[in-house]
């Protein structure tokens, strides 16, 4: 609850009976840079399961708004596809994490994260169970997913002058309303963990 200013940080986090570490490390200072803040409706698109997007301001996780999706489970399959309103040129890209928040309706079978330069060409989580805490996924609420670019699965060439766009392919989703809010790509930092046990 208080944020001490230049110290560092170490709690249990409990989640339905299970129990995480929460770090803050204040000297890390690492990246972050926006893909899209989910408030623009006309960058979404929707196939399979996934109906037509819709912006919503009521539900949202972050800024102002986020991108409403209507599911219809019937084909097992539900993708949701954005193309950033500006393209990012990063050649770094290897050291960052890939983040989307996702308000599931019910938790599917899996999710796969897509980031492309273009059709065919893409970076690709593979079937991702649980949010990137590593707590399971849960239904009726916000879900942070992401996965690591550099031990990212790649069809295709990917092109790092031209990340332009993201797809969020759900599998096996139940029929329901279902949000994404923003994605970000976020710089990593290898920290050596230092403790004590009680050997």
């Amino acid at each position: 609850y208080e944020n001490p200013i230049d110290r560092n940080l170490i709690t249990e986090i409990w989640d339905q009976g299970t129990m995480f570490l929460g770090v803050r490390y204040q000297p890390l200072n690492a990246s972050s840079t926006i893909l899209d803040n989910a408030e623009t409706v006309g960058n979404y698109s929707a196939s399979g399961d996934a109906g037509t997007p819709v912006a919503d301001t009521v539900t949202f996780k972050e800024g102002n708004g986020s991108i409403k999706i209507p599911i219809t489970n019937s084909s097992g399959s539900a993708t949701i596809s954005t193309t950033f309103s500006s393209a990012l040129n990063l050649s770094t890209y290897k050291k960052r994490y890939y983040f989307v928040w996702v308000y599931l309706d019910a938790v599917p079978t899996s999710i796969e994260l897509r980031l492309r330069s273009s059709a065919g060409n893409y970076l690709s989580s593979g079937a991702l169970t649980a949010q990137f805490s590593g707590q399971a996924l849960k239904a009726d609420d916000w879900n942070l997913l992401a996965f690591d670019l550099n031990i990212a699965t790649q069809t295709g060439t990917f092109a790092s002058a031209n990340i332009s766009a993201q797809d969020i392919i759900l599998t096996a989703a139940a029929t329901g309303t279902y949000f994404i809010d923003a994605a970000y790509l976020r710089e990593w930092d290898l920290l050596d963990y230092w403790f004590y046990s009680k050997l």
